[in-house]
């Protein structure tokens, strides 16, 4: 590498960007739309491990900001050094959501949600998983038992 932050993208490529990619976080399921968010938070769940371990969570102090508000303290230097991050960040949100409408648009065909739900709308179980994300984040971080009942309540608003 030319200079530290072409080694800095080169490293947020492989280690943020590529983890957050859908395909690689995410486990693919044929099953139900609620086995679907099952599959969501677990994949979100394993994410923060592997991120987790990778930066040492274990040895952030506790009277510090936990190593979630430190993730997306992360995300705004990505932005700030990484000339191409925010076209990065539209394709991963973008793919994020086309993840979304495949799943609930296959619930609606299928009869598990009610036909009358409309997509494009209900894509917001990704903003209750970022808006949570973001707000745990300066409160210890993201409870992902608490992500899966509010994803699963809004579930239970739309079955059939």
């Amino acid at each position: 590498y030319k200079n530290k932050q072409e080694l800095f993208i080169a490293v947020v490529d492989r280690f943020w960007f590529s983890t957050q990619n859908p395909r690689n976080k995410f486990t693919e399921t044929n099953g139900t739309f609620a086995e679907f968010i099952d599959e969501y938070v677990k994949g979100v769940q394993r994410t923060m491990d592997m991120l987790g371990k990778l930066i040492g969570a274990d040895k952030v102090a506790p009277e510090k900001f936990s190593y979630h508000a430190q993730y997306f303290h992360f995300l705004f230097q990505v932005i700030q050094y990484d000339p191409d991050a925010k076209e990065k960040l539209h394709n991963l949100v973008a793919s994020d959501y086309a993840y979304w409408r495949a799943a609930i648009q296959s619930a609606v065909q299928t009869g598990e949600l009610k036909k009358d739900v409309d997509v494009e709308a209900v894509v917001m179980f990704r903003q209750v998983y970022m808006g949570l994300s973001f707000e745990m984040a300066f409160l210890g971080g993201l409870d992902t038992q608490l992500l899966s009942k509010h994803l699963h309540a809004i579930y239970s608003l739309l079955k059939s």
